[in-house]
């Protein structure tokens, strides 16, 4: 660097630093960032008021570093300082740190990087939901009937929500859903056991299952006994095939460690292509394992 001419020698160390500082146009704070003296030693450094300073030694440190940033010449810094300063009559000061790191300063930039970092989040937040909406299953509620129901009318209003951009089939049949989702239509019931199996598909033939139970009996009917068949696949998989009072209940396989329930008013019947694998409760009843492991078999089961 080239070296700034120091003034006349009738000016004292500090007004030479305060000059060349304010030829540079620099504030104190512009200084702090290149030599990470906190400003009020520096301020001291250019009032003499070398009592800040825990010695010596830490004088001359910040004076030298102080210097050598304004392109002054620090011996003949050095030199004025040793004329100005009389070490027999300067008191012990007290113990201080002489360097704090800067604080956090709140700044524009600090400002627009956190705004962007917040937006970048943002982006990548809403990707990640978009990701999840592609490639999960659906969504899908049914608010009404919300849960298995006795019912004493001939038809019954569904309310119902999915994902915006899947269809949803009600016991096979496609039904309109609003923009937002939503779904809201009347269904037929007859007397006995409904079921109502709900299906939501997305795009990427993603499915999610409901069904709902509805009992209609209406007033001055005979009670209905409802039927129920709990089945759970207690090792391996098995495909299954499930009639409820004649209509496909369920085609499909169950793996390892899930269950089924089926109700019916007035049969039930099972086909298992694995029957070793599955455990069957009818009624309450444990039956215990359907049949042997690898055999294929098939049983009704009604009220005798």
């Amino acid at each position: 660097m080239n070296e700034a001419k120091i003034g006349s020698s009738m000016k004292t160390v500090g007004e030479m630093l305060k000059s060349a500082r304010e030829k540079k146009g620099l504030s104190l704070t512009d200084v702090q960032k290149f030599t990470k003296i906190h400003p009020k030693y520096l301020l001291a450094l250019e009032e003499n008021d070398y009592s800040q300073f825990s010695s010596l030694v830490h004088t001359k440190g910040f004076l030298k570093l102080y210097a050598s940033v304004l392109d002054l010449n620090v011996d003949e810094v050095l030199a004025f300082f040793r004329r100005e300063f009389d070490e027999k009559k300067v008191k012990k000061p007290r113990v201080i740190r002489p360097i704090e790191s800067p604080g956090f300063l709140i700044t524009p930039a600090t400002v627009i990087v956190f705004s962007t970092l917040i937006l970048i989040l943002a982006f990548f937040a809403y990707l990640f939901y978009q990701y999840r909406s592609y490639t999960g299953a659906p969504s899908l509620v049914v608010e009404s009937p919300s849960s298995d129901i006795a019912y004493s009318e001939e038809s019954l209003e569904v309310v119902g929500r999915t994902d915006r951009d899947s269809s949803v089939f009600l016991n096979g049949q496609k039904i309109n859903i609003n923009p937002d989702g939503t779904f809201v239509f009347r269904v037929d019931l007859s007397e006995g056991l409904n079921s109502l199996n709900f299906l939501s598909v997305n795009k990427l033939g993603k499915e999610t299952r409901i069904t709902r139970s509805v009992v209609v009996k209406k007033e001055g009917a005979a009670e209905v006994s409802l039927l129920k068949l709990e089945l759970f696949a207690k090792s391996g998989s098995s495909p299954v095939l499930v009639f409820s009072d004649g209509r496909k209940e369920f085609e499909g396989t169950m793996l390892f460690g899930t269950s089924r329930v089926f109700e019916a008013s007035s049969s039930i019947k099972l086909k298992a292509g694995n029957a070793g694998v599955l455990t069957v409760k009818f009624n309450g009843n444990d039956l215990g394992v359907f049949g042997k492991e690898g055999e294929e078999k098939e049983e009704e089961f009604k009220n005798f």
